[in-house]
């Protein structure tokens, strides 16, 4: 787990200090209070029934079984892609999710390119860069890409 600090510490606070039991416990709370409070940040006062969906998909579960690790991870990425106005709370948990799990890099890279493309103005037309200026009227510039697919 070189990389991974984080759990790595968590784990082994809970080796020297706890039992099973609490360590799970911990991994649960880390993973479901992530999501909970991200779905609070993005649907306000109505934040339960779109939790209540998350944890009723599929892929809660496995994670919450099978991939703890990844799962604590994932729930800390969401939750940091909330702060989207806050990029010093952003990537304090793209880095804490990225030292649970080595994965969460992927989603950090990708958010990131993401961010520069949408902070730049960098849009992508025919194969080529263009900055928004050089697109010229209130034409969308996915206009054309959406033509292209219906000629």
């Amino acid at each position: 787990m070189k990389g991974e600090w984080l759990f790595a510490v968590i784990l082994h606070a809970w080796v020297q200090h706890g039992n099973v039991h609490d360590y799970f416990l911990t991994c649960s709370a880390v993973y479901v209070g992530a999501l909970a409070l991200a779905s609070y940040r993005i649907f306000g006062a109505r934040w339960f029934i779109p939790f209540l969906v998350a944890c009723a998909m599929f892929t809660f579960w496995v994670y919450g079984v099978n991939g703890v690790r990844n799962g604590m991870a994932a729930s800390v990425m969401i939750l940091g892609l909330t702060f989207r106005n806050n990029l010093k709370m952003m990537l304090l948990c793209a880095v804490l999710a990225a030292s649970l799990h080595k994965s969460m890099m992927l989603l950090a890279a990708a958010g990131a390119c993401a961010w520069f493309v949408t902070i730049r103005g960098i849009m992508w037309r025919d194969g080529w860069e263009y900055s928004g200026r050089h697109l010229g009227g209130t034409r969308h510039w996915g206009d054309d890409c959406l033509l292209r697919l219906f000629r």
